[in-house]
């Protein structure tokens, strides 16, 4: 299993006080690039902006793009979540 950082762990989860006590005392998101891109499509799809957040402010690349070079924004385009493309914009 490749590493992962205790933030990109939390947040997963959905841990968002303990998310943003790690990013309080300057945690980053670790992970290996295709983790990231299933995250971040899984939470573009929910329309989870509170989590995709919490991974901008720990330093996540939110280009990241899946095996299929779908990104984020794409998946959220695709369900009409106007607040996820609005913070990406």
């Amino acid at each position: 299993m490749k590493a992962r950082s205790p933030l990109f762990l939390a947040i997963k989860k959905g841990w968002i006080e303990l998310s943003n006590l790690l990013i309080a005392y300057g945690a980053t998101v670790i992970a290996p690039p295709f983790m990231i891109a299933e995250m971040l499509c899984t939470l573009g799809q929910a329309n989870d902006l509170e989590r995709i957040k919490l991974l901008h402010k720990g330093g996540c690349n939110l280009d990241t793009a899946d095996y299929d070079s779908r990104t984020i924004g794409h998946l959220a385009a695709c369900e009409g979540h106007m607040g996820i493309l609005e913070f990406l914009v």
